[in-house]
């Protein structure tokens, strides 16, 4: 691949010193909450990216206001041609007897890789749990293009008054490289003896083009501190690193332009430490998390050494006799 090659490995080496002495190995929370997304955060689960969260309102008349920092927004990168986001309420989303909670907010999931784009949006409610003689709870959420316009709409509920329920409603749209979702929640006890706890829900956005999660470089799905040894691995031989995984050119620019260059060069490291280090990188629905950095720095270290040994390596067997005057 043109452009991905990496071609001096002492540079490498100078990568490598100024991670260590920068102090990105923070660690970073298994996760994200509700609130954190509100104040500005966002998440990555596959090739999309969910930003732009904005609580509209927050209405209750439950005993206990929502904490909404005890919410738990979590990526799902099981299909990665279907990203998504669970939400985990961990029993802020319960009511008693008439009470009510209306939670209203909105984001926006982009398409990582430019040539991709959503087609199908999934809305789940898949824990919910009553007491007493019930409740009613529903989910709406509404879709727009990134010029506002309307795509349509999806809605579940459980109402145990009526005794009906409906746990998963999809929408398929036109491709589309972005779209925004207002999300509706809503709860209520409809009699004194109700009782009512929305455990979780998951949206889910299907996207077309590659399925490849961004810094998986050894492909299990999962990003983690694994990978900054498998990318020094591959950052020493690109078209081997592509011809064994089988990827195309669009596919392992998605995988590893992590600074946004359009290129795939040893830049692109640093990108995979931010990434590692705030805690946007995923697998099977939770963050992993990074170590302390005393052991980053060894692994680190480590990785730096295999990767200068099989330079060296290289370099004997370019110049043959003349070995011990290069690596002097």
């Amino acid at each position: 691949m043109n452009g991905s090659h990496f071609h001096s490995f002492p540079r490498i080496l100078v990568i490598g010193a100024f991670l260590l002495a920068s102090g990105t190995y923070d660690r970073f929370a298994a996760g994200t909450t509700l609130q954190e997304l509100f104040n500005g955060g966002s998440i990555v689960a596959g090739d999309s990216q969910f930003s732009d969260f904005e609580m509209i309102s927050l209405d209750s008349t439950a005993a206990v206001t929502p904490d909404l920092s005890q919410i738990d927004v979590v990526p799902l990168v099981s299909d990665l041609s279907n990203p998504g986001l669970q939400f985990s309420t961990n029993g802020q989303l319960q009511i008693s007897g008439v009470e009510a909670i209306d939670l209203v907010f909105k984001f926006r999931v982009d398409a990582l890789a430019g040539i991709n784009t959503f087609t199908n949006h999934a809305l789940t409610l898949d824990g919910i749990r009553f007491g007493g003689t019930g409740g009613l709870a529903n989910i709406t959420d509404e879709v727009t293009n990134r010029f506002g316009g309307d795509l349509g709409s999806t809605l579940v509920f459980d109402n145990t008054k009526s005794n009906s329920t409906k746990s998963l409603d999809t929408l398929n749209f036109a491709p589309q490289p972005e779209v925004s979702v207002i999300s509706k929640v809503f709860i209520q006890g409809l009699s004194t003896a109700d009782a009512l706890n929305l455990a979780s829900f998951t949206q889910s956005f299907s996207q077309t083009g590659p399925a490849v999660l961004p810094g998986d470089f050894n492909h299990d799905k999962v990003v983690d501190t694994a990978d900054i040894q498998a990318m020094l691995t591959a950052l020493t031989d690109f078209n081997s690193y592509q011809a064994a995984h089988e990827l195309s050119d669009d596919e392992l620019v998605l995988l590893g332009d992590l600074n946004g260059d359009g290129l795939v060069t040893n830049a692109d490291l640093q990108g995979l430490i931010n990434l590692l280090a705030n805690g946007s990188s995923s697998g099977g629905g939770t963050l992993t998390a990074v170590p302390e950095p005393a052991s980053v720095a060894m692994a680190i270290l480590g990785s730096l050494s295999l990767v200068a040994s099989a330079a060296l390596v290289r370099i004997r067997r370019s110049v043959g006799d003349h070995a011990t005057d290069v690596i002097a």
